[in-house]
């Protein structure tokens, strides 16, 4: 039994627009700046000489032409090409949406997400492509990167516990068992449990980390010791660390004549 999408992609008047794999837009411009280079070379005298198979090139570059013409949507629909367009555009994204996997199965891949993805691209991928043709017909001049990227269709579990701790990359439970089982019951906008919660970390009750925090400077071992300074008047060389004090007699040996032996 077709699906009333098929229905819709088998009507007479917009069935010839879909059997053709179009060209995206920065597609066609680039492969239209490619054939007018050629084009340039091959008709100005001055270039063609240092061309090494003109009658080839041009062979080439006529198959370009027509790739271009064959696989750009045409600009002069009727309105109601138009209009049975953008029906099957909803009916073509809703039936690829339904069963998606979601965005989270995608990114934690737990147990049977692959399989759930491939069934639904064999079931899908027909009527995917479809949509993605409607697309450009529909918008042909669009240079959106985005114009035929399912993707944003995506279904997303906006609950935060669904996180898949059993998944390939698992998820990290914010939450203890009891305030995930209360979680949906509270109404985390609520002045009162905003101040109950500020109440609950001044008494120690609740700890806060936020991400991101400047952690404290870790330095080598003695770095945090005051500076060992040179003797001399008027020197004002200093060492810090572990071998200050090695560094130090070394140095007022060298540069001022001063042996001292170094304690242990």
């Amino acid at each position: 039994m077709a699906h009333e999408w098929e229905n819709l992609a088998h009507d007479p008047e917009i069935a010839p627009l879909l059997g053709v794999n179009y060209m995206r837009h920065a597609e066609r411009k680039s492969e239209a700046a490619e054939v007018e280079s050629i084009e340039r070379k091959l008709t100005d005298p001055v270039e063609r000489r240092f061309l090494q198979n003109p009658g080839k090139l041009k062979q080439q570059n006529d198959r370009r032409k027509a790739n271009l013409a064959a696989q750009s949507p045409p600009t002069d629909l009727r309105a109601s090409q138009r209009d049975k367009l953008a029906k099957l555009e909803a009916v073509t994204r809703d039936f690829v949406a339904e069963n998606m996997p979601t965005a989270e199965q995608m990114r934690h891949n737990p147990p049977g997400a692959v399989d759930h993805h491939m069934a639904w691209e064999r079931h899908a991928k027909r009527a995917l492509l479809t949509w993605k043709n409607v697309r450009i017909l529909l918008h042909p001049s669009s240079d959106a990167l985005d114009l035929a990227n399912f993707e944003r269709y995506r279904p997303s579990n906006a609950v935060t516990r669904n996180l898949f701790p059993d998944g390939q990359i698992p998820g990290q439970w914010a939450l203890g068992p009891q305030a995930k089982a209360n979680y949906d019951a509270i109404d985390w906008s609520s002045p009162e449990v905003a101040a109950r919660i500020d109440e609950l970390i001044e008494r120690g009750l609740v700890k806060v980390r936020t991400r991101g925090a400047a952690h404290p400077k870790r330095g080598r071992p003695g770095s945090a010791s005051p500076p060992i300074v040179c003797p001399v008047d008027g020197c004002g060389a200093s060492y810090r660390g572990g071998f200050a004090k090695s560094n130090l007699a070394r140095h007022t040996a060298k540069a001022h004549g001063i042996r001292e032996e170094v304690p242990a």
